[in-house]
């Protein structure tokens, strides 16, 4: 298992997403997002499906709004925390990162519901 990772920020309307990427980033496997539970916490849990990466594939971990290394809100109140936010947050990381043209999302908990909306 090779650990070696890139570690990555994003900066979309003035608000942070950090990311690491496990695997090759030219390879020409599907790329993987991973996305964590929550909202709370961070990606830092499952990073056990890092080893997904061994055939050279690109595995993406990324914090959510409000999570872990990510810009936290501690101020806002519930109308701020909307799925399409989420869901924008996802769209411009896959923009940000170049694999629009193809990605599998393996969601945990709340990261399935958010896989799911985003497929739809």
């Amino acid at each position: 298992m090779n650990d070696t990772y890139l570690y990555g920020e994003m900066f979309s309307e003035n608000i942070l997403t950090s990311y690491r990427i496990y695997g090759d980033r030219k390879s020409l496997l599907t790329p993987l997002i991973i996305l964590h539970g929550g909202p709370s916490g961070g990606f830092d849990y499952l990073l056990n499906y890092r080893r997904l990466a061994d055939d050279g594939r690109m595995v993406i971990f990324y914090d959510q709004y409000g999570c872990g290394r990510s810009t936290h809100f501690p101020h806002a109140d519930a109308s701020f925390w909307t799925i399409a936010r989420y869901l924008r947050q996802l769209t411009q990381l896959i923009h940000h990162l170049g694999i629009g043209h193809g990605y599998s999302i393996l969601g945990h908990s709340w990261g399935g519901m958010l896989a799911a909306e985003h497929a739809c």
